[in-house]
């Protein structure tokens, strides 16, 4: 049997572990988030990428105009907000990250007491984001002007809360806890863990930064073109080799073991987030092609062309933001039809059928 790590791995310590990080995320993000929001403000960059941070908020749902919720708007602050946050989530992702690290690298037994300890931390430390994320987010959409008045901050968006809360957060919130009870030794779960963490950071980063190029120069055309390309092949390694070879070893592992339970899980998280790869992988490709042998722009169109761009994130993708801008514009009633839908499709899924 594999051996133990420095913590006890119950389903009621390891939620105790989660919420710690859950109170601890919560201290480090809302006091790191204004400090950063005003150093964003003050760059020289800040009013040309204030416009596409707009684009790509509008795309997640947020009102382009003055509503009830939002009667100033998305102002510049608020925009601050949401860019300087980006920076701050990938950090959190690339401390999880980091932490998995002599696990992913040395395996399981050969990292000692303290390295499997470390990768189980790691795992919880982002459960515990993923509360912290999703308690704010649904205060923030739900009970807007309560938030506001209570914390003086941005409200939040419908849209936004579905993907994020009902789509992204729950594959965390409830595999980490089980996998780390029963397969906490699994290479194949070390090396998908860390691959979509590390990606995640890597990828928001770049798209964090690709803001704030200007784009008709050469030098920022070219480091344009260099993200372009860093996103392609971190994408592909992490969405396409990585994903495809573990989540192979992992179904074969829990079928050679009689699993029932845990293989229809994998069969249900591997069908789903293969077509969130194959969308991303899909993206990267294209924008591959479509600007890596572009010249300089020098209009206004093609200017325009790779704004558009530079306001999709590589860790969210140009399909998926399309969608989201699709889904923004039904009715409320038939946005949580397509929810339900996409819910009933993904527990059918999950089952097999």
């Amino acid at each position: 049997m594999p051996s133990g790590t420095l913590i006890d791995l119950s389903f009621s310590s390891q939620l105790q572990w989660a919420l710690l990080f859950a109170v601890i995320w919560t201290f480090v993000i809302e006091l790191s988030t204004p400090p950063v929001v005003r150093w964003v403000s003050r760059q020289l960059w800040w009013p040309t990428a204030m416009p596409i941070q707009k684009k790509l908020t509008v795309n997640f749902g947020f009102p382009e105009g003055r509503t009830a919720v939002f009667p100033e708007g998305l102002t510049s602050e608020m925009l601050a907000d949401a860019y300087g946050i980006v920076w701050i989530y990938v950090g959190t992702h690339a401390i999880c990250a980091a932490a998995m690290q002599p696990v992913v690298f040395l395996g399981w037994e050969e990292s000692g007491p303290a390295g499997r300890t470390a990768f189980v931390l790691g795992a919880l430390a982002d459960v515990g984001f993923d509360i912290y994320d999703w308690i704010k987010l649904t205060w923030k959409t739900w009970l807007p002007h309560h938030f506001v008045r209570v914390t003086g901050q941005t409200p939040g968006a419908v849209p936004f809360w579905i993907i994020i809360c009902l789509l992204h957060h729950p594959l965390a919130l409830t595999l980490v806890l089980p996998m780390n009870m029963h397969y906490p030794w699994l290479p194949a779960y070390h090396k998908i863990a860390f691959a979509l963490l590390a990606a995640a950071s890597i990828c928001f980063g770049l798209g964090q930064y690709k803001m704030s190029l200007d784009i008709s120069t050469r030098r920022g055309f070219t480091i344009f073109k260099l993200i372009v390309v860093a996103a392609l092949v971190t994408i592909v390694y992490t969405r396409v080799y990585v994903w495809a070879v573990e989540i192979r070893s992992a179904l074969a592992v829990f079928d050679s073991l009689g699993d029932v339970a845990f293989r229809r899980g994998g069969l249900g998280a591997a069908a789903l987030m293969s077509l969130f790869n194959a969308a991303l992988v899909n993206d990267a490709a294209t924008a591959f092609f479509k600007y890596m042998l572009k010249p300089l722009p020098t209009s206004s169109a093609a200017r325009e062309e790779i704004e558009e761009e530079l306001s999709t994130t590589p860790a969210l993708g140009r399909t998926m933001s399309r969608r989201l801008a699709s889904f923004n514009a039904l009715s409320p009633a038939r946005k949580w039809k397509a929810v339900g839908n996409s819910l009933t499709a993904g527990s059918l899924l999950a089952k097999g059928k």
